[in-house]
């Protein structure tokens, strides 16, 4: 069992493009329900991958207070999974940033849509260093910076 990460997006680039030894997109991988899948509000979509080949190699949180935060001592987390979700987090906040929208549900394999939660994702409030992914949840990703003026 594992994590798998799905991005959609109204972006019309391949994302396949952007990839890497940590990070890659692919328009296959649709491992799960499709309820799951259903999830994702934009026409574009893609299975982000880890250097693990599905999306274990990310930051992830799994606990009853789910808060974003930058990597801590006393809660280990790989140089990898870190590296990995900053440029996750890079992608992202770029296509935000064209004006594209972007979502993402990130679950643990055998989750149903049901199981799955919602949550927006301000990125002039989450930074890089503190974002991660919360397992089995579906983020919704602006910048509040970007509607002001």
């Amino acid at each position: 069992m594992c994590y798998l990460v799905f991005l959609s997006t109204t972006a019309q680039e391949d994302l396949s493009a952007l990839g890497g030894e940590r990070l890659g997109f692919d328009p296959e991988g649709f491992d799960c329900d499709r309820d799951v899948v259903e999830l994702l509000r934009f026409p574009r979509r893609w299975f982000a991958r880890s250097e693990s080949g599905c999306s274990c190699t990310f930051r992830h949180y799994a606990a009853d207070e789910l808060v974003f935060g930058e990597p801590k001592d006393w809660y280990p987390e790989s140089e990898a999974e870190v590296r990995a979700t900053g440029e996750f987090y890079d992608v992202v906040a770029r296509l935000v940033e064209q004006g594209r929208r972007v979502d993402c549900v990130s679950i643990w394999h055998g989750t149903v849509g049901s199981e799955v939660r919602q949550r927006r994702v301000d990125l002039a409030r989450v930074s890089r260093e503190q974002f991660r992914f919360f397992e089995n949840h579906r983020f919704d990703f602006y910048d509040s910076r970007l509607l002001q003026g």
